[in-house]
């Protein structure tokens, strides 16, 4: 593996750290290594605002615990996250980007707005903002998905673009505009397989 590789794995790992110190307390982000000795998969879990299905069908807007699964192939930043919501947590989730999965019993997470030279904390952060129905982070014109919560997101925002449970003063918009924590030492004492 090329050191270029290694370091942005690195990298990343210090962001989510951090992310998880600014945001642990207010939307109860917490954020860990699926295996502590390697750096490419995140079980990340927040409690949010956003839409979901009750047992009768009705779409309602709550705060609810949210748990996914973050794999990064090979080939990333090249390539985006792949991220699994998985059906304990998101059988009730309804929402424009989670589409159904054909390989796992949950969610997958159809990104739009992945750009390689950002950071896996803002792909953790815009995530969290498209499914707070921040409009920034949801594209209409998105083609995977659900198309029903699509349309159904489409006339809501005509009706009332204010029933949505965007929150922006809890999220920062950057990773970039907090403080990380000097954490190379411990990373440096830690062996990781990447």
């Amino acid at each position: 593996m090329d050191k270029q590789r290694i370091e942005r794995l690195i990298k990343d790992y210090q962001e989510i750290r951090a992310l998880e110190e600014r945001l642990g307390k207010t939307i109860g982000f917490k954020a860990r290594l699926i295996q502590d000795d390697r750096l490419n998969r995140y079980e990340i879990e927040v409690k949010i605002k956003t839409t979901i299905k009750n047992w009768k069908n009705n779409i309602q807007i709550m705060e609810v615990p949210i748990c996914f699964d973050i794999d990064l192939p090979t080939d990333y930043p090249n390539k985006p996250p792949k991220c699994q919501f998985y059906k304990q947590n998101s059988c009730k989730l309804f929402h424009p980007h989670l589409a159904s999965s054909i390989f796992s019993n949950g969610l997958t997470w159809q990104n739009p707005f992945y750009n390689p030279a950002d950071g896996l904390a803002q792909y953790v952060l815009n995530l969290i903002k498209s499914l707070q129905y921040n409009p920034d982070f949801i594209d209409i014109q998105a083609k995977n998905g659900n198309k029903t919560a699509m349309e159904w997101y489409i006339q809501k925002r005509r009706q009332d673009p204010s029933c949505f449970p965007t929150d922006k003063s809890l999220l920062p918009p950057s990773p970039k505009t907090f403080r990380m924590k000097e954490q190379t030492k411990s990373i440096n004492q830690k062996k990781f397989i990447i």
